[in-house]
């Protein structure tokens, strides 16, 4: 009884790594038309090549119901062994680099910035623009976050409307919180924007955040704070959210 057990567990593990590996090297154009949006995200692609362990993607697009489409592109991706990813996004030339590695039980995340315009946000009421410079480091371990250290700047940040509006110099940077993860954006425009948001997300899921600061009545931004703010009178502002 037992040796025809044995033989079926072997029988079940060899069919279960064919089953992969056909996966993995599956012509991705093949895969991707067999993929079906079940879940109401509204997943699209255009320019599919390649496989799961390295392809390319020239426009991925998502469109929830009742939400904002969204795009992003190109997308390329390459998995080596023994688990290592390198993902860009963007043209090459101003392209957001990510790169994961196994440690032990630990992965080990990297990203580097590149443009926003690999980011289509077009339909969207305030669309931002800009280059990031630096990079994020992050070690994660499950839904754990390890350490993180470094950060992303933009001399140039500004929204895309019928009148541009200028961010002025921003930064971003990730922190691990004791239950997750805490991401701070700070933004300076002189003499009229100061602002500082802190977004606290944690493991097990929810988040919570903050938006302090300064804000210039007669800086182009504040026309958009009266629209969520009617009753706003003065430069400080401090808002709270969470989900």
């Amino acid at each position: 009884m037992m040796r025809w057990l044995w033989r079926g567990l072997a029988a079940a593990s060899v069919a279960l790594i064919f089953l992969v590996t056909l996966a993995l090297y599956w012509p991705l154009p093949v895969l991707a038309s067999w993929v079906k949006d079940d879940g109401g995200i509204g997943i699209g692609w255009q320019g599919v090549e390649g496989r799961l362990l390295d392809g390319h993607i020239e426009r991925l697009s998502f469109a929830p119901q009742g939400a904002f489409p969204l795009a992003v592109g190109p997308v390329n991706w390459q998995v080596t062994w023994p688990g290592r990813l390198d993902l860009t996004l963007g043209e090459p030339a101003r392209a957001w680099t990510l790169t994961a590695s196994l440690d032990g039980m630990a992965v080990d995340w990297q990203l580097e910035g590149g443009s926003l315009q690999a980011i289509d946000t077009s339909q969207l009421p305030l669309s931002p623009a800009g280059d990031w410079l630096g990079k994020l480091v992050v070690t994660t371990q499950g839904q754990r976050c390890i350490r993180a250290q470094g950060g992303l700047t933009s001399n140039a940040l500004r929204l895309l409307t019928p009148d541009p509006v200028s961010l002025g110099q921003a930064r971003l940077t990730l922190g691990c919180d004791d239950d997750g993860y805490r991401w701070q954006l700070t933004m300076n425009d002189p003499p009229g924007l100061e602002l500082t948001g802190t977004l606290a997300m944690a493991a097990s899921g929810g988040a919570r955040g903050e938006l302090t600061g300064r804000l210039a009545q007669d800086h182009p931004l504040a026309t958009w704070r009266r629209l969520l703010e009617p009753n706003a009178t003065d430069d400080t502002l401090h808002r709270e959210f969470g989900w």
